[in-house]
C-alpha cells in the first residue's frame, strides 16, 4: 500500500525546490513552468518504428524501465511516461557514473521476487519487490500488457543501488 501522504508531501517539496509557485504543490504547476523543456525531451525521446519499451538512465543512473505490450500501446503511453523521466532530470548534473549495461540492469530485474497482487480490472498484476528493484506488471490474456520497474536506492528507503 503507497503512502499517499507521503507521495503528496514528496510532489510538493519537489515543487518547491524548483522555486514553481504553486498554492497546491501540484506537479501540473511544474510541468506548465518546464514545458518547453519537456516538450523538448518528449521530442528527442519519441518512440522508433515498433518500439515496445524504454530503458532509462539519469545522469548516468538506471531509473527505470517500462514496457508495453505492442507498439501502438508504447506510442501512446510513452509521451507521459517520458515527460515524468524528464521531469526527474530537471536539475540534475550530468553524471560522471559508468552506466549499467541494459544486460545488468536485466538480470538485476529477473532476480526480483514476484508476487500476484490483486487487480481493480482484467489480467492479473504481479509485484516485484525485494533483490535491488521494485515495480509491477500487469499480465491480461498471457500477455503482459505493461511493465515498470525501478531500482531501489537509498532515497527510496527500499536499499543500496
Amino acid at each position: 500500500m503507497a503512502d499517499q501522504g507521503g507521495i503528496w508531501d514528496g510532489v510538493a517539496a519537489r515543487v518547491a525546490a524548483h522555486g514553481v509557485a504553486s498554492p497546491t504543490g501540484a506537479m501540473r504547476d511544474f510541468y506548465g513552468k518546464y514545458e518547453e523543456d519537456l516538450g523538448a525531451a518528449r521530442q528527442a525521446l519519441a518512440p522508433r518504428p515498433g518500439q515496445i519499451g524504454a530503458l532509462v538512465y539519469l545522469s548516468g543512473r538506471w531509473v527505470g524501465l517500462d514496457l508495453l505490450a505492442c507498439p501502438g500501446l508504447f506510442a501512446r503511453a510513452w509521451p507521459r511516461l517520458c515527460a515524468g523521466y524528464a521531469a526527474d532530470a530537471i536539475g540534475r548534473k550530468p553524471g560522471a557514473r559508468l552506466v549499467p549495461s541494459p544486460h545488468a540492469v536485466l538480470e538485476r530485474i529477473a532476480g526480483c521476487p514476484v508476487e500476484p497482487a490483486p487487480t481493480v480490472g482484467l489480467g492479473t498484476e504481479y509485484r516485484l519487490a525485494g533483490g535491488q528493484a521494485h515495480g509491477a506488471a500487469l499480465v491480461a490474456e498471457d500477455r503482459v500488457a505493461h511493465l515498470m520497474v525501478f531500482p531501489d536506492t537509498p532515497a527510496s528507503g527500499r536499499g543500496g543501488e
